[in-house]
């Protein structure tokens, strides 16, 4: 196989989802992927192939992909707790009241809660806080007057 083969496989193959594959399936394409992301490597220096670059996760912040998830999980939630009265395993359904639920509880309590966590937090942190506050003034203070003694005695004298 020349280079731009293994190269064009090399790309085949991390663009391919591997999810899907069997366990030693997935074992043996990820050995191959390997030994030819080695190769493409020590290609690099030597032909002007593209690198073989990991992409790296990037988290999701869009709302209405987040929300969705929310909305799915508790809808999982509500169906494991319907099958485990019934033998049936139900599909999850995602229904206004579960919506509702999951507004009210992401957009109005849990930022009521955190903000009432943060307050009582700092509350509790201030004599400490304003202590240092303190300590960094005096300090800073300390370091001026220093490097002013510090300056002033290495000055030369004229007699």
């Amino acid at each position: 196989m020349n280079s731009s083969a293994k190269t064009l496989v090399l790309t085949r193959i991390s663009t391919k989802s591997i999810a899907n594959v069997g366990t030693s399936a997935n074992i043996v394409l990820r050995r191959e992927l390997a030994s030819d992301m080695s190769t493409s490597l020590k290609m690099k220096s030597t032909s002007s192939l593209p690198a073989f670059r990991i992409k790296l996760p990037i988290p999701d912040l869009r709302f209405e992909q987040v929300f969705r998830k929310k909305l799915l999980v508790a809808a999982q939630q509500q169906s494991k707790a319907r099958a485990k009265t019934t033998d049936v395993d139900p599909l999850p359904i995602i229904t206004p009241t579960l919506v509702i639920y999951t507004i009210f509880k992401d957009q109005i309590i849990m930022p009521f809660v955190q903000g009432f966590g943060y307050a009582f937090a700092f509350m509790l942190l201030r004599p400490w806080l304003q202590k240092f506050y303190q300590m960094g003034k005096s300090m800073g203070v300390r370091i001026v007057t220093g490097l002013t003694y510090l300056s002033s005695s290495l000055r030369p004298t004229t007699i």
